[in-house]
């Protein structure tokens, strides 16, 4: 399986972190490594480079105080900053450093739900996933993610309960209970979100192909990303993306296709062999149940 992000952000944070610092401030090898990269392209073939934490965050601090950096721009270092710290490992020291420092960078606004507070609450489920079975690792992460969670609730209770219409990826973090945003409900928006999802791409194709008699066995790629085993770390999109696809299945016209999709959600609710986030089993449960007993009102696919 491959790890995937519904964005696609140039460059690489490190890079940008090292470009940034004036050349006469660095040690004489960071300075001669920082020159090096100042000259090589952007296709070139190297290892990319690494940053301290301290470097990171200064880099970010003076990039969000800047008045000519655009909320577009401060979302785009986030993205860069969750990708480097994916796709690197560290140490449980290391990682509680970076992770305290990351909680700090998202400047709450009442005034708006912010996509910078989505970004890193899918950053750290994310980091979550890729530290699975490293006890030490992630027992730092679970104590920053419960203290982000609650940092969440307490800032944003006002702007999550009038806002009419969280953001994809926002909604299905915040409010799971009312279903999906429209960007996953419709299947024409779904589809295009998903256009380099490699780990759902060939139940995606089988659906928008109408291949019902296909569908129904290409649904057990759902127990393998959210198995409690899972083969390879998943991004915290992945799983939403599967949830969201497991949903359109049910109302796919067939009873082969329909009857393993609830039959797999009910799985997934219920067996131990599975591991669900608390904002998932939520959605899951919810849309299943709105199927299931066909409630008035329920959220349809479009």
């Amino acid at each position: 399986m491959l790890l995937w992000f519904p964005y696609k952000v140039k460059g690489n944070f490190a890079t940008d972190v090292i470009r940034s610092q004036p050349l006469a401030s660095l040690p004489p090898l960071a300075a001669k490594a920082a020159k090096g990269l100042r000259k090589k392209s952007a296709s070139s073939s190297s290892s990319p480079p690494t940053v301290t934490v301290d470097e990171a965050f200064q880099y970010i601090h003076t990039q969000f105080a800047s008045s000519k950096t655009s909320m577009k721009q401060r979302q785009r270092i986030l993205l860069k900053l969750i990708a480097y710290l994916v796709h690197n490992h560290f140490d449980a020291v290391d990682l509680k450093a970076w992770t305290d420092e990351l909680a700090k960078t998202v400047e709450f606004d009442r005034s708006r739900v912010g996509e910078e507070v989505a970004i890193v609450t899918h950053g750290f489920y994310t980091l979550l996933l890729r530290y699975r079975g490293e006890e030490t690792e992630t027992s730092v992460l679970r104590a920053k993610m419960t203290e982000w969670l609650d940092e969440v609730e307490l800032r944003l209770a006002g702007p999550l309960l009038n806002a009419p219409n969280l953001s994809v990826w926002s909604r299905e973090l915040f409010k799971p209970q009312i279903g999906f945003s429209p960007q996953l409900q419709t299947w024409s928006k779904l589809i295009k979100l998903l256009r380099n999802e490699q780990n759902l791409k060939v139940l995606t194709k089988r659906i928008s192909d109408r291949e019902w008699y296909l569908v129904a066995n290409n649904l057990d790629i759902m127990e393998e990303i959210f198995s409690s085993q899972p083969p390879t770390p998943l991004s915290s999109h992945t799983r939403v993306a599967a949830l969201a696809l497991l949903f359109h299945a049910m109302y796919i016209p067939s009873h082969e296709v329909r009857k393993k999709a609830v039959d797999t959600a009910r799985a997934l609710l219920s067996e131990g062999r599975f591991f669900l986030f608390k904002h998932e089993w939520t959605l899951l449960e919810k849309f299943t149940n709105d199927f299931v007993e066909n409630r008035p009102g329920k959220q349809i696919p479009i």
